[in-house]
């Protein structure tokens, strides 16, 4: 299902769109992941290891619910945004030029 209209160009509002997704770590959180990853590695107790491995399954998970739910809900509000500029544009030139409704 789209959320476009048939006759609006998807290129568009996809221009701008996802920007605010690409994920940077600073070099201080990187090192502390990788510390992390490298301590769990390094464990000797699996049973606790194996505990750890489903907690991080199930949080996993419903990050991943909750991250998709919101990327939906943030696209339909730049598509919106984008449907609502375009309806902005067709307002007579002169209209636009004073700031009149």
């Amino acid at each position: 299902m789209s959320l476009l209209p048939l006759q609006y160009p998807a290129q568009k509002v996809m221009s701008h769109c996802g920007e605010w997704m690409v994920v940077e770590f600073s070099l201080q959180e990187e090192l502390a992941l990788e510390h992390q990853a490298r301590q769990i590695l390094a464990a000797d107790d699996h049973e606790e290891v194996t505990k750890l491995c489903a907690q991080l399954a199930r949080q996993a998970a419903y990050h991943q619910k909750l991250i998709s739910q919101g990327v939906r809900y943030i696209a339909e509000l730049e598509v919106k945004l984008a449907l609502a500029d375009d309806v902005a544009s067709l307002r007579p030139w002169w209209k636009r030029l004073l700031g009149r409704n």
